[in-house]
Protein backbone atom coordinates (compact mmCIF):
# COMPACT_ATOMS: atom_id res chain seq x y z
CA UNK A 1 0.00 0.00 0.00
CA UNK A 2 1.59 3.28 -1.08
CA UNK A 3 1.39 6.53 0.84
CA UNK A 4 -1.55 7.96 -1.19
CA UNK A 5 -3.74 4.89 -0.58
CA UNK A 6 -2.81 4.87 3.10
CA UNK A 7 -3.73 8.54 3.39
CA UNK A 8 -7.09 7.93 1.66
CA UNK A 9 -7.97 5.00 3.94
CA UNK A 10 -6.93 6.98 7.04
CA UNK A 11 -9.04 9.95 5.91
CA UNK A 12 -12.14 7.75 5.37
CA UNK A 13 -11.74 6.09 8.79
CA UNK A 14 -11.23 9.46 10.49
CA UNK A 15 -14.30 10.90 8.72
CA UNK A 16 -16.44 7.97 9.87
CA UNK A 17 -15.19 8.37 13.44
CA UNK A 18 -15.95 12.10 13.48
CA UNK A 19 -19.39 11.52 11.94
CA UNK A 20 -20.27 8.88 14.54
CA UNK A 21 -19.10 11.17 17.35
CA UNK A 22 -21.26 13.98 15.96
CA UNK A 23 -24.24 11.62 15.82
CA UNK A 24 -23.76 10.67 19.46
CA UNK A 25 -23.48 14.34 20.44
CA UNK A 26 -26.66 15.17 18.52
CA UNK A 27 -28.68 12.41 20.21
CA UNK A 28 -27.63 13.36 23.73
CA UNK A 29 -27.86 17.13 23.28
CA UNK A 30 -31.15 18.76 24.25
CA UNK A 31 -33.08 20.39 21.38
CA UNK A 32 -34.74 23.77 20.97
CA UNK A 33 -38.51 23.25 21.21
CA UNK A 34 -41.31 25.68 20.36
CA UNK A 35 -44.50 24.05 21.62
CA UNK A 36 -48.23 24.45 21.98
CA UNK A 37 -49.27 22.86 25.30
CA UNK A 38 -52.63 21.45 26.40
CA UNK A 39 -53.85 20.05 29.72
CA UNK A 40 -57.13 19.74 31.61
CA UNK A 41 -56.43 23.06 33.32
CA UNK A 42 -54.61 25.14 30.71
CA UNK A 43 -53.49 25.83 27.16
CA UNK A 44 -50.54 27.91 26.07
CA UNK A 45 -47.29 28.22 24.12
CA UNK A 46 -43.81 27.40 25.38
CA UNK A 47 -40.20 27.73 24.30
CA UNK A 48 -37.73 25.23 25.75
CA UNK A 49 -34.06 25.84 25.03
CA UNK A 50 -30.90 24.03 26.22
CA UNK A 51 -28.48 25.65 28.65
CA UNK A 52 -26.17 22.61 28.52
CA UNK A 53 -26.46 18.96 27.47
CA UNK A 54 -28.51 18.17 30.59
CA UNK A 55 -30.10 21.52 31.57
CA UNK A 56 -32.89 23.41 29.85
CA UNK A 57 -35.17 26.37 30.52
CA UNK A 58 -38.84 25.92 29.54
CA UNK A 59 -40.80 29.20 29.60
CA UNK A 60 -44.32 29.95 28.45
CA UNK A 61 -47.59 31.82 28.72
CA UNK A 62 -51.23 31.06 28.17
CA UNK A 63 -54.66 30.66 29.73
CA UNK A 64 -55.48 28.52 32.74
CA UNK A 65 -58.14 27.70 35.27
CA UNK A 66 -57.67 29.99 38.25
CA UNK A 67 -56.94 29.31 41.89
CA UNK A 68 -57.42 30.82 45.33
CA UNK A 69 -56.55 30.07 48.94
CA UNK A 70 -59.59 29.78 51.19
CA UNK A 71 -58.56 28.74 54.72
CA UNK A 72 -54.92 28.32 53.65
CA UNK A 73 -55.70 25.51 51.20
CA UNK A 74 -55.04 25.79 47.46
CA UNK A 75 -58.18 25.29 45.37
CA UNK A 76 -58.07 25.23 41.59
CA UNK A 77 -61.22 26.24 39.70
CA UNK A 78 -61.66 24.09 36.58
CA UNK A 79 -63.26 26.57 34.17
CA UNK A 80 -61.45 27.26 30.90
CA UNK A 81 -64.40 29.30 29.59
CA UNK A 82 -63.58 31.92 32.22
CA UNK A 83 -59.79 31.62 32.41
CA UNK A 84 -56.92 33.38 34.07
CA UNK A 85 -53.68 34.36 32.35
CA UNK A 86 -50.42 32.66 33.37
CA UNK A 87 -46.68 33.10 32.96
CA UNK A 88 -44.44 30.12 33.67
CA UNK A 89 -40.74 29.29 33.83
CA UNK A 90 -39.35 25.81 34.48
CA UNK A 91 -35.67 24.92 35.00
CA UNK A 92 -35.12 21.24 34.11
CA UNK A 93 -32.26 18.85 34.84
CA UNK A 94 -32.41 15.77 32.55
CA UNK A 95 -30.46 13.05 34.36
CA UNK A 96 -30.79 10.02 32.07
CA UNK A 97 -30.18 11.16 28.48
CA UNK A 98 -26.86 9.29 28.15
CA UNK A 99 -28.43 6.14 29.62
CA UNK A 100 -31.21 6.28 27.02
CA UNK A 101 -28.64 6.60 24.22
CA UNK A 102 -26.60 3.68 25.64
CA UNK A 103 -29.74 1.53 25.75
CA UNK A 104 -30.73 2.69 22.24
CA UNK A 105 -33.92 4.28 23.55
CA UNK A 106 -35.34 7.30 21.67
CA UNK A 107 -34.21 10.81 22.63
CA UNK A 108 -36.11 12.79 20.00
CA UNK A 109 -37.56 16.13 21.17
CA UNK A 110 -35.94 15.93 24.59
CA UNK A 111 -37.26 12.54 25.68
CA UNK A 112 -36.03 11.68 29.15
CA UNK A 113 -36.62 11.96 32.88
CA UNK A 114 -35.90 15.13 34.82
CA UNK A 115 -35.99 17.05 38.07
CA UNK A 116 -37.33 20.59 37.83
CA UNK A 117 -37.83 23.88 39.65
CA UNK A 118 -40.86 25.79 38.40
CA UNK A 119 -42.55 29.07 39.16
CA UNK A 120 -45.92 30.07 37.73
CA UNK A 121 -47.84 33.32 38.09
CA UNK A 122 -51.65 33.19 37.84
CA UNK A 123 -53.78 36.30 37.43
CA UNK A 124 -57.37 36.77 38.55
CA UNK A 125 -60.14 35.63 36.20
CA UNK A 126 -60.29 37.68 33.02
CA UNK A 127 -64.09 38.03 32.72
CA UNK A 128 -65.77 37.30 36.07
CA UNK A 129 -65.79 40.23 38.49
CA UNK A 130 -68.08 38.56 41.05
CA UNK A 131 -65.70 35.68 41.80
CA UNK A 132 -62.37 36.96 40.47
CA UNK A 133 -60.19 34.42 42.38
CA UNK A 134 -56.63 35.52 43.21
CA UNK A 135 -53.34 36.72 41.85
CA UNK A 136 -51.02 33.89 42.86
CA UNK A 137 -47.43 32.72 42.57
CA UNK A 138 -46.88 28.95 42.56
CA UNK A 139 -43.44 27.47 43.26
CA UNK A 140 -42.81 23.78 42.60
CA UNK A 141 -40.09 21.15 42.91
CA UNK A 142 -41.00 18.07 40.91
CA UNK A 143 -39.83 14.94 39.13
CA UNK A 144 -41.13 14.37 35.61
CA UNK A 145 -40.93 12.41 32.38
CA UNK A 146 -41.10 13.64 28.79
CA UNK A 147 -41.96 11.15 26.03
CA UNK A 148 -42.94 11.23 22.36
CA UNK A 149 -46.43 9.93 21.70
CA UNK A 150 -46.21 10.36 17.93
CA UNK A 151 -43.79 12.30 15.75
CA UNK A 152 -43.96 15.85 17.18
CA UNK A 153 -46.50 15.06 19.91
CA UNK A 154 -45.03 15.06 23.43
CA UNK A 155 -46.43 13.75 26.69
CA UNK A 156 -45.32 15.20 30.04
CA UNK A 157 -46.15 14.01 33.55
CA UNK A 158 -44.77 15.22 36.88
CA UNK A 159 -45.23 14.80 40.63
CA UNK A 160 -43.77 16.90 43.40
CA UNK A 161 -44.36 19.51 46.08
CA UNK A 162 -45.56 23.07 45.60
CA UNK A 163 -45.91 26.25 47.63
CA UNK A 164 -48.53 28.90 46.79
CA UNK A 165 -48.47 32.60 47.72
CA UNK A 166 -51.80 34.42 47.33
CA UNK A 167 -51.22 38.13 46.66
CA UNK A 168 -54.94 38.89 47.04
CA UNK A 169 -55.61 37.32 50.46
CA UNK A 170 -51.93 37.28 51.60
CA UNK A 171 -52.28 33.57 52.41
CA UNK A 172 -49.70 30.84 51.78
CA UNK A 173 -49.96 27.06 51.56
CA UNK A 174 -48.17 23.90 50.46
CA UNK A 175 -49.85 21.59 47.93
CA UNK A 176 -49.26 18.34 46.03
CA UNK A 177 -47.93 19.15 42.56
CA UNK A 178 -49.30 16.72 39.96
CA UNK A 179 -49.36 17.53 36.27
CA UNK A 180 -50.27 15.88 32.96
CA UNK A 181 -50.03 17.64 29.61
CA UNK A 182 -49.66 17.06 25.87
CA UNK A 183 -47.51 19.31 23.68
CA UNK A 184 -47.33 19.76 19.92
CA UNK A 185 -43.82 20.73 18.75
CA UNK A 186 -44.35 23.13 15.85
CA UNK A 187 -40.67 24.06 15.52
CA UNK A 188 -37.31 22.81 16.78
CA UNK A 189 -35.27 25.80 15.60
CA UNK A 190 -33.38 28.25 17.77
CA UNK A 191 -35.11 31.61 18.14
CA UNK A 192 -32.72 34.32 16.96
CA UNK A 193 -32.88 38.03 16.24
CA UNK A 194 -33.75 37.18 12.63
CA UNK A 195 -36.78 35.22 13.89
CA UNK A 196 -38.27 38.44 15.26
CA UNK A 197 -37.16 40.70 12.42
CA UNK A 198 -39.25 38.66 9.96
CA UNK A 199 -42.39 40.10 11.57
CA UNK A 200 -41.40 43.75 11.13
Amino acid sequence: MNFDKFTLVAFILLSNLITSQETIADTTALPYLQKAEFSLLSLGVNYEFPISKVLSLDSGLGFSSGAHLPKDEVRFQKNLLNPTFYLKSEFKYYYNRYVRVAKKLPTLNGEGSYFALQNKFLTQRLFDQKTPLSNMMLYEVHWGIQRNLYSNLLFNAHVGLGHASDFTTKGTSFYSAIGLKVSYVFSSKKITRDSFERFW
